[in-house]
């Protein structure tokens, strides 16, 4: 996360969301029924999917948020309750 920054979980995937767009990774969130669920497809390898699943672990560790993690070798994809991060919430 970012030093002396306060964040809740939405503005978290915010930052998320608009750094993946930035880099230019493909970036989804698929909604289910209690859960979200986010992909992002980087093209970079297993050692940058591995740093990310550990780095978004721990950002959300911090939050508070318990996330599931799946990856390959060019796909990080994490699910979170709804209870944590609603995106129709205003």
């Amino acid at each position: 996360m970012l030093c002396g920054a306060s964040f809740n979980v939405k503005e978290w995937i915010s930052i998320l969301r608009s750094r993946a767009k930035a880099s230019g990774f493909h970036y989804a969130e698929i909604l289910e029924d209690d859960h979200v669920k986010f992909i992002m497809k980087h093209d970079m390898g297993m050692k940058w999917s591995i740093y990310f699943q550990t780095y978004y672990i721990s950002s959300f560790s911090m939050l508070g948020c318990d996330a599931e993690f799946s990856i390959t070798n060019n796909t990080v994809s994490y699910r979170i309750n709804k209870k944590d991060y609603d995106p129709d919430d205003a």
